[in-house]
């Protein structure tokens, strides 16, 4: 099955429009809940035009304390100032100029994978239809999603380089690596693609010693027709016993529609977590994973991207980031499997039957999990909107929230200090912390040590700490105090408002929890109310 240039020209041109087509916003504002603290991060550039947070080359890849991976922030300042269109307005632009270059992306490796123009159409259009990608793309700040975007170019560089050894091809690896990384720290696990492009390297090798050594039973007939069959059993035995025999499972006993420790449960949620990232073409997946093993005249491509997508099986346990780095692997094995089925359809009414089949299924599937995780994570409020408007125009002085979301969602309008830091995530240390004079940069910078080697894990978000810094715990701390009664050592945050969600009145939110809130209960009677709409009431504090 091939194609002329000119229609694949025009097949991969209907599908960029296609896809901007299905992401453009019927939503009144950007949605997301770390998007905002870098947008917050991207106003406060474009505001004072340097970084505050960048204390070190390594705070710009978000590997140094009081830093975020700075790539969206930087990115999103630069199409502002070229586009003349405010922040909000170019993330918007940014996700619609991202999602072809994911198009594209995908279309380049599908090409060096097979050589035929229908898998790489395929592979790019399965791609970029996937709720992952749909989701991501829509009004949110661009972060963890440019790591699912560029795996595949990255997998692209490693499986050039192998077969054309050049300078050019290790420039791009280092180069997309470098990118990825400073759109976010999920760019460590890079390092496993690099581990299989080893151990695919070393198997090869292997394989071809044995057969030099052994001629006359490697080159057997028998031996030959059994090989790919005896791939498959180690894969299988190589995926099963990393999720059978490790923790990888219990992460699944809760879920959407069954939670239970049973083996059962734990798979449905791992097919359910794994299907909502990638789409309900899953199933095709293990239909090109046959049909990949067994491929005649393998090269290093094919074990390398079987070898790649176990190694990551490992991985299963963080399930929050599952969808981002299984994608563009399960993405690949879907676009196989349907090629697979294609090669064996001989009329070509069936085939464009199919694809069609496949392709409505796929938009259609993916769109309704789209729909579902935004009701999950609503767009920012009209109200809230209108609150961060305000305060952009009034005094000055840092404004203390009940929920974190709510606070990140003004700081990015208005451009206020607000607590707690970090926004939904409430974290001790944070960017922030240096871009509203919290700490002083040229005073903390002296404070930060190496962390010892025995305390790092896998949570570590870098190799430095900063010790004696905890803005969450200060921030539960001025809530459970009397508003007449704030420590002095709290001075330093110029505590000016308190913005009350109306839903949590007298309360506040953490990781899921909620608590009592003296801090905003005395508000009530000690202080001013100076603004007010249906969402919620901002006091006056004092400063």
């Amino acid at each position: 099955m091939r194609l002329p240039r000119q229609a694949t020209f025009c097949f991969l041109s209907a599908l960029i429009c296609v896809n901007l087509l299905v992401r453009y916003p019927l939503l009144s504002h950007e949605i997301g809940i770390d998007t905002f603290i870098f947008h917050g991060m991207a106003t406060d550039l474009a505001a004072l035009g340097h970084a505050k947070w960048t204390l070190h080359p390594l705070s710009y890849l978000g590997l140094y304390p009081l830093s975020q991976p700075s790539g969206s922030p930087f990115f999103v300042v630069a199409f502002s100032g070229i586009s003349s269109v405010s922040i909000e307005g170019s993330i918007l632009l940014m996700d619609l100029t991202i999602a072809p270059i994911a198009i594209l992306v995908a279309f380049l490796l599908g090409w060096e994978f097979a050589r035929n123009e229908v898998f790489a159409l395929l592979l790019a259009a399965v791609l970029s239809f996937t709720p992952t990608l749909l989701t991501a793309l829509v009004w949110q700040m661009p972060t963890r999603i440019m790591f699912t975007i560029l795996l595949p170019l990255f997998i692209w560089s490693m499986i050039r380089l192998a077969r054309e050894p050049r300078r050019q091809h290790a420039f791009i690896s280092i180069a997309t690596f470098l990118v990825m990384m400073s759109f976010h720290r999920l760019t460590v696990f890079v390092s496993l693609v690099a581990i299989a492009y080893v151990l695919t390297g070393i198997l090869l090798v292997g394989l071809h010693t044995l057969r030099l050594r052994r001629p006359e039973f490697f080159l057997r007939k028998g031996i030959s027709r059994l090989s790919p069959y005896l791939t498959m059993l180690a894969f299988l035995s190589v995926a099963a016993g990393v999720l059978f025999l490790t923790n990888v499972l219990d992460q699944y006993s809760v879920g959407v529609f069954n939670s239970g420790d049973t083996l059962e449960v734990q798979l449905v949620n791992l097919s359910v977590s794994v299907a909502r990232g990638s789409g309900l073409l899953l199933p095709l997946s293990v239909i090109g994973i046959v049909g990949i093993t067994f491929q005649r005249n393998k090269s290093v491509k094919e074990p390398f991207v079987l070898i790649g997508y176990l190694v990551f099986v490992p991985m299963l346990f963080l399930r929050q980031y599952t969808s981002y780095y299984t994608v563009p692997y399960t993405s690949l094995f879907i676009a196989y499997g349907l090629y697979f089925v294609l090669r064996r359809l001989r009329s070509a009414r069936a085939r464009i039957a199919v694809v069609s089949g496949a392709m409505a299924f796929l938009m259609v599937s993916s769109l309704a999990i789209a729909a579902y995780d935004f009701r999950l994570t609503p767009p920012m409020s009209e109200q809230t909107y209108t609150d961060g408007v305000w305060f952009r125009h009034v005094g000055s002085g840092t404004l203390v929230t009940n929920e974190g979301l709510i606070g990140s969602r003004l700081h990015a309008i208005s451009g206020r200090p607000y607590l707690p830091v970090g926004g939904a995530t409430t974290t001790f240390q944070s960017p922030e912390l240096l871009m509203f004079g919290f700490l002083n940069s040229s005073n903390v910078d002296h404070d930060i040590v190496l962390s010892p080697l025995q305390e790092l894990t896998i949570d570590s978000d870098s190799i430095f700490f900063l010790p004696g810094v905890q803005a969450e715990g200060d921030w539960a701390t001025i809530l459970a105090t009397h508003v007449d009664s704030l420590p002095s050592r709290f001075d330093m945050y110029l505590v000016t408002y308190a913005h009350e969600s109306k839903s949590l009145a007298g309360r506040y939110t953490a990781y899921g929890n909620t608590y009592p809130s003296l801090f905003f209960e005395s508000a009530h009677g000690y202080r001013y109310k100076v603004y007010e709409d249906g969402q919620a009431v901002t006091y006056f504090i004092g400063g």
